[in-house]
């Protein structure tokens, strides 16, 4: 915020992630979340481009509004629900940049920078006294694993 970035979240996260029995969407890069915040519900669905540098991702996203009916129709498409995480997560903007910081328990506060271009996520990531090096292109199943908890319902 003294940088000038503009808080746009503070809320608490229910994430339920669904694949085929046969992991299909895992085995294609992808990946299926309804995530359930206070007030709004959103599915996603994300497919892995890289992972070098930073992690890179192709991302559909849509707001649904009856959460319930939701995890009913991709259960009756013969899609399982894989796992359920629950955190809080605070999100500031700038420009471009998007900035989470992550909050599950167990596991220390982490930061996720997101923004259309790498170029600006190392300057974002500069701008808050980190270096590149300091960075990680995991996922949060990659940072639980870190943690050595597990990333399950």
């Amino acid at each position: 915020q003294k940088m000038g970035a503009k808080k746009i979240l503070e809320d608490s996260l229910i994430n339920t992630y669904y694949d085929f029995p046969s992991l299909t969407l895992k085995n294609e890069n992808k990946l299926l979340r309804v995530r359930e915040y206070s007030d709004k519900t959103e599915l996603t669905l994300k497919k892995k481009i890289s992972k070098e540098k930073t992690k890179i991702e192709e991302e559909i996203q849509l707001e649904i509004s009856n959460p319930k009916e939701m995890h009913y129709i991709l259960t009756e498409l013969g899609l399982t629900p894989l796992r359920r995480t629950e955190k809080k997560r605070i999100s500031y903007q700038w420009n471009q940049t998007h900035v989470d910081i992550d909050f599950y328990a167990g596991i220390p506060p982490f930061l996720e920078v997101e923004a259309p271009t790498e170029q600006l996520v190392e300057e974002m990531v500069k701008k808050l006294g980190f270096t590149m090096k300091d960075t990680k292109p995991w996922t949060g199943k990659d940072v639980f694993k870190h943690y050595g908890k597990p990333f399950t319902k």
